[in-house]
């Protein structure tokens, strides 16, 4: 915009309008506002797509709440059901016993001096069973097994519920389950357990009393699977508890057992008349917090089982369900945002196009020479910012179009054969989107210095591989041919470095040839420069034929967000990150980088590293391919057992899968208890080991399977997202083989299965 009046119209005399112009001066005054109304039709767009998706996500929300209580709910009534049936069972094998020793005993009526050695029979036959005592049935002691001073016996008739148990044996002729209290000879928290023995009218003559160590319920209770944060328990109706699993909080036993409960439980059960099964959500009085229980009475006892998990165990369920569709919506939300913001500037660039375009039409008759000027300089203003807005469009869009429209597509037509074909256009677009936040990420952690470079003994030939490997698709889609040129000494030598990022340079480099050549070769050469007995400096070249840079251009290629010009990112698209994250690295390895082109012959890059070497040798023979392993598998170890151990139910599905994809047998473990517990029972050829699970982590339970005899020599691979190298480290000190990090590279898996399932250890 001019900043005021030309010099010539100083000095001349201003003159009215005519009618002509005043008239299109109006209309330029009136013209309805096209922008302004674009971007209240794009600002309601967005707000009904954003009210869609927000119905959307409220209906997925509630249901995924109402599928976790459901699960939660439904998983521990099948506890508390499969509990109760076992306790019943258990109680009822004691009666049966405890009946054929009474019978015995109304057949020895008349020589009451054989009652000690009936009842020490029966102890040794009975190994839960710690202390036996005959009674009258007025409660007078009459015989016992114990072989000490008979002053040092309790006085029966002062013990916890005694009165109350004997009147109920006199009522009902069933096993009475007493009150658990701290025994004065054995020192220990026992149950007592009493039956009476009728004679052939019908009348009590005898009642037999057996003692159970509580520390042998607590021993059932480890046996079972317990959801984090639960608890066991088995109530009387009198609201006395016989046992719980674990132990009161604050481990006051005489507390827990020794009065009355008084929770939600309990007042549930008495007013309801105590159902035969149920759920209740209230207040836990040992707990002293809301929890949700789950009971089931027994069949053939006044008891109650019941397990309880705290009230937010549906809620965490359904919070961990949550994590995958947050990280996706964030994502959405995040490029709805950006792509909202590149149209909003577009929009207010080209109202300010309309409202220079008015002023200019305004001052036409006036200053006509700089009319042209003034359209000069808008028309190069608008298509600076145009070329801006389409090379950012096209980064946003080929890979968000490519993500969403896949993604949404596979998810409509997942068993169709087509479906595979769009997953895989998902992944490509996903794995482009990926190596953009990673090299972003990559230049943040280099500007913190917070990248540290291994130090690890590795050979060069592998890491070439992996360089082409991550580019063929790409080389062949272009007919590039990809070749390496090591030199025997080069590709035969042991050295110590980073190979994982020594291959990011060399992957970078390969990717940033192959995308600037259309015709021709891509080729690596690696050779020695200068070598010692302990250090050896390498020199790498990248040598394509493609269309080269011009000198003036070279000296900022290895400078962040830079490209050539304009028309290279428009055309072969990149974040202008590549180099320079390859020159941080090579500096970060104490190396130098640089490049040698010219227009239309094509380009080299080049970079020297110092590394230190050792004396290992490289293996005689390539890894075979993912087809080999699977025949060799199949062909050597089919029918072999493999125990997963894995706590993530998708993580269980694609690991079970992917083993018996080869002929083997997989039995699944959710915890390293259930693990320990399994391995006590079955031979398995292989264990692959989670680290972070709950009840027991997979140290734990390595160190578990080890001290016992069945799989004490198994090969246990830890399989496990921890994959740092500390990790690895404490993965080998608790017994384990090897170590495969997490995501699984199915390849990597085949092959350790295969070292291991073979090997004598």
């Amino acid at each position: 915009m001019p900043a005021g009046p030309h010099p010539a119209d100083r000095i001349r005399r201003p003159r009215s309008p005519t009618g002509l112009e005043s008239r299109k001066a109006c209309r330029a005054m009136t013209r309805p506002n096209n922008a302004a109304l674009t971007r209240k039709k794009i600002q309601l767009g967005f707000l009904c797509g954003a009210c869609l998706v927000a119905a959307l996500v409220s209906g997925w929300l509630w249901r995924s709440w109402q599928d976790a209580r459901t699960y939660e709910f439904s998983h521990l009534s099948t506890i508390a059901e499969l509990t109760g049936n076992s306790l019943d069972q258990y109680f009822s094998r004691h009666e049966h016993q405890l009946r054929v020793l009474g019978r015995d005993i109304l057949r020895e009526a008349a020589e009451p001096d054989v009652f000690p050695a009936l009842l020490a029979r029966f102890k040794e036959s009975e190994p839960d069973c710690l202390f036996l005592t005959l009674s009258a049935a007025d409660g007078t002691l009459i015989a016992t097994d114990f072989t000490g001073p008979r002053e040092t016996l309790p006085n029966t008739q002062d013990l916890p519920g005694r009165r109350a148990a004997y009147e109920e044996l006199t009522r009902q002729d069933r096993l009475n389950i007493g009150r658990p209290f701290e025994g004065r000879l054995m020192k220990a928290w026992i149950m007592p357990l009493r039956l009476g023995v009728r004679d052939d009218t019908g009348a009590l003559r005898y009642v037999i009393s057996c003692t159970l160590p509580l520390s042998r319920q607590q021993t059932f209770w480890q046996n079972l699977s317990l959801p984090p944060g639960s608890s066991f328990g088995l109530l009387r109706d009198d609201a006395y508890l016989v046992s719980r699993y674990p132990p009161a909080p604050d481990g006051n036993l005489q507390d827990t057992y020794g009065k009355p409960r008084d929770g939600a439980l309990v007042m549930h059960l008495r007013e309801a008349g105590f159902p035969h099964r149920g759920i209740v959500y209230g207040y836990n009085s040992v707990l002293r917090k809301d929890t949700l229980f789950a009971y089931q009475r027994l069949g053939h006892y006044p008891l109650t089982v019941f397990v309880t998990t705290p009230g937010d165990g549906a809620l965490n369920r359904w919070l961990d369900q949550l994590y995958l569709p947050s990280f996706l919506a964030l994502i959405s939300l995040v490029v709805s945002v950006l792509m909202y913001r590149t149209i909003a500037r577009r929009i207010a660039v080209s109202e300010e196009l309309e409202r220079y375009q008015g002023r200019l039409e305004e001052l036409v008759k006036q200053r006509t020479h700089e009319l042209a000027d003034a359209k000069s300089a808008a028309e190069t203003a608008s298509q600076a910012k145009s070329q801006f807005l389409a090379n950012m469009s096209h980064e946003f869009r080929t890979p968000l179009n490519g993500l969403m429209g896949m993604l949404r597509l596979a998810r409509g037509r997942m068993r169709d054969p087509a479906g595979l074909e769009q997953l895989d256009k998902a992944a490509i677009a996903a794995t482009h989107l990926a190596t953009i936040i990673n090299d972003v990420l990559d230049v943040s952690k280099i500007e913190a210095a917070q990248l540290q470079l291994e130090a690890i003994e590795f050979f060069l030939p592998p890491v070439v591989d992996t360089a082409f490997s991550m580019n063929t698709a790409r080389a062949a889609a272009k007919g590039v041919s990809l070749r390496s040129e090591l030199t025997p000494a080069v590709a035969a030598q042991a050295y110590v470095g980073d190979p994982l990022r020594l291959g990011q340079i060399l992957i970078n480099l390969v990717s940033n040839a192959v995308k600037f050549t259309e015709r021709g070769s891509v080729t690596v050469l690696a050779r020695l420069l200068d070598h010692t007995d302990s250090r050896a400096t390498l020199r790498f070249e990248v040598i394509d034929t493609g269309i080269g840079i011009p000198r003036d251009q070279q000296d900022r290629l290895f400078s962040a967000f830079e490209q050539a010009d304009s028309s290279t990112t428009r055309k072969y698209g990149g974040t202008g990150l590549g180099l320079a994250i390859c020159k941080r690295l090579v500096e970060l390895m104490g190396g130098r980088i640089g490049l040698d082109s010219e227009i239309g012959r094509g380009c080299t890059v080049w970079f020297e590293i110092t590394l230190p070497v050792t004396a290992g040798r490289p293996a005689a023979d390539a890894a075979p391919d993912l087809d080999a392993l699977e025949a060799e598998i199949r062909a050597r170890h089919a029918g072999k057992i493999v125990l997963v151990v894995e706590d993530e139910p998708i993580n269980q599905e694609i690991t079970r899968c992917n083993l018996e994809d080869i002929g083997l047998v997989v039995q699944v473990a959710g915890n390293g208890q259930e693990a320990v517990a399994m391995a006590g029972q079955t031979d398995y050829a292989l264990i692959l080991m989670d680290m972070q699970m709950p009840v027991m982590n997979g140290l734990d339970a390595t160190q578990a399977i080890r001290r016992g005899a069945r799989n004490a020599r198994t090969p246990i691979l830890a399989m496990t997202a921890n994959a740092f190298v500390e990790d690895r480290d404490l993965c080998l000190a608790a017994g384990m083989n090897g170590h495969i990090a997490k995501p699984v590279e199915l390849a990597v898996l085949y092959r350790e299965v295969l070292a291991w399932l073979g090997s004598d250890t």
